[in-house]
């Protein structure tokens, strides 16, 4: 991606769910039963995470690195196996973003000429940049998750030597 002309962009698809999110690095991988919202929380903080941590670790070369919430999209994410859940997204969802609506910022970030040089923000639905939680800008929790996504796909540094500590 550092090699694409004239430049790169990493847009991750994140969730305001993020903040009610727990990193729990002993837990990252399947094996575990799969309970929402605790376990969507907790993959929408790592991917928050993950970007900014990116966005740190490739400053200074042509790719950014940004997240966003798409809003409460009319999808099928709420789980059938949830019948009240599931019950309720029927009866909200003509409250809820069309699914081209929710992919709106996701284009804005891909393609806008306007954030071509912006790096490490997070986006709300309406392409506005907005403070991730507490949690998601802590330091320590995102040299953790770096180091264990490392590990866990068998990946040393980078070779620019850039850290999620710098």
């Amino acid at each position: 991606m550092e090699r694409s002309a004239p430049r790169a962009r990493i847009v991750n698809l994140a969730s305001n769910f993020h903040g009610s999110g727990v990193l729990d690095l002993e837990h990252l991988t399947p094996g575990r039963r799969y309970r929402w919202p605790k376990s969507y929380s907790r993959s929408k903080l790592a991917n928050v995470i993950t970007t900014l941590t990116l966005a740190r670790v490739l400053q200074g070369t042509a790719v950014t690195a940004n997240c966003l919430h798409p809003g409460i999209v009319a999808s099928n994410i709420v789980p059938r196996n949830s019948p009240i859940l599931h019950w309720a997204a029927k009866r909200v969802k003509g409250l809820m973003r069309t699914p081209e609506q929710g992919a709106a910022t996701t284009i804005y970030l891909a393609l806008s000429p306007e954030v071509r040089d912006i790096t490490g923000q997070y986006y709300d639905a309406d392409q506005n940049i907005i403070a991730p939680s507490a949690r998601a800008l802590d330091r320590c929790a995102q040299h953790r998750l770096w180091q264990k996504s490392l590990e866990l796909v068998g990946l040393e540094q980078p070779a620019s030597g850039a850290t999620p500590r710098d």
